[in-house]
């Protein structure tokens, strides 16, 4: 009788091994455009190109745009950027990565993606010389998206308003300003205006004739 019962509690407990260890069923969701960049790490895409933008002889900005997994040139920012007055003159220079968020399209999940500002950022007068220097810092934002509940996505934000006002004279106005982020399309039929506000990530859109889309 005692190994009966020793044989029916070790088989009770085997039972229970099982269960509680038996693999559970896992829902795998496609979401489209998920790896058009290839891989992302740190928000730094896995291919990009150098690219000089002229006026005439004068250069307006020298940087790398992301390039999508089949080489074609896409409109978002990333690395070191600058930006120029004419002859040359330096206006900006800071770092941009690569955000994203999950949004609902037609045919499902789909991924959209941005640039930001990172980092230490130096501005210059028309003469070359620096204004002022500041630092944009990491943040995670919510995304009012088509998904039900949003998404949230990384952006870089000005932080120290009183010393940045006291250093520098910059306003509430001009840090509210220095923040946004523009994405023109390789077109340039279409302005990507990207604004953080009290917490939310706000997407605008303009086209090129100044009409506004949502």
């Amino acid at each position: 009788m005692a190994n009966f019962e020793i044989k029916k509690n070790i088989l009770i407990l085997i039972s229970l091994i099982f269960i509680t260890c038996s693999p559970k069923t896992i829902t795998t969701i496609h979401i489209e455009y998920a790896d058009i960049f290839g891989e992302i790490n740190n928000e730094i895409p896995q291919y990009d190109s150098l690219v000089i933008t002229l006026s005439g002889i004068d250069t307006l900005s020298y940087g790398k745009y992301a390039l999508l997994k089949n080489s074609k040139l896409s409109s978002l920012k990333t690395g070191i950027w600058k930006e120029f007055h004419s002859k040359g003159v330096k206006k900006s220079e800071g770092e941009y990565k690569i955000g994203h968020y999950v949004d609902c399209c037609t045919g499902g999940a789909c991924m959209s993606y941005y640039h930001y500002k990172i980092g230490e950022w130096k501005y210059y007068d028309s003469l070359g010389n620096q204004k002022f220097k500041l630092k944009y810092y990491p943040d995670t934002l919510h995304v009012n998206t088509r998904c039900q509940g949003g998404d949230y996505a990384p952006f870089g934000l000005i932080k120290n308003f009183s010393k940045l006002e006291y250093l520098y004279d910059l306003k509430p106005d001009d840090i509210f300003q220095l923040q946004k982020v523009e994405i023109i399309s390789k077109d340039s039929r279409r302005k990507t205006i990207i604004t953080p506000i009290s917490g939310e990530l706000v997407f605008n859109y303009e086209l090129n004739n100044s009409h506004k889309i949502h």
